[in-house]
């Protein structure tokens, strides 16, 4: 259920994106990011935004953080920059 509605929302956006000057970009791609992070979060609900992901505009993989994200308290920017 939860794939066919990011099926759905990946085909709108297709649709949006033809009717408006928006720059396109891969929505398959965005539908595989968020398969892949559903099932991410299923698997584990405190470990989901451990994981790196695909970018749909560069096609880079986003490296995982340094730190598990429930243990990640310092937000400073060197902190999130250190690798």
């Amino acid at each position: 259920m939860i794939m066919a509605a990011i099926e759905y929302q990946g085909a709108y956006t297709m649709e949006l994106m033809t009717e408006t000057d928006y720059p396109t970009f891969n929505v398959a791609a965005s539908n595989k990011a968020f398969f892949e992070w559903k099932k991410h979060k299923k698997k584990g609900i405190m470990e989901f935004r451990d994981y790196g992901y695909v970018s749909p505009m560069t096609g880079t993989k986003a490296p995982s953080h340094h730190t598990p994200w429930k243990d990640a308290m310092d937000d400073s920017l060197e902190s999130y920059l250190k690798i």
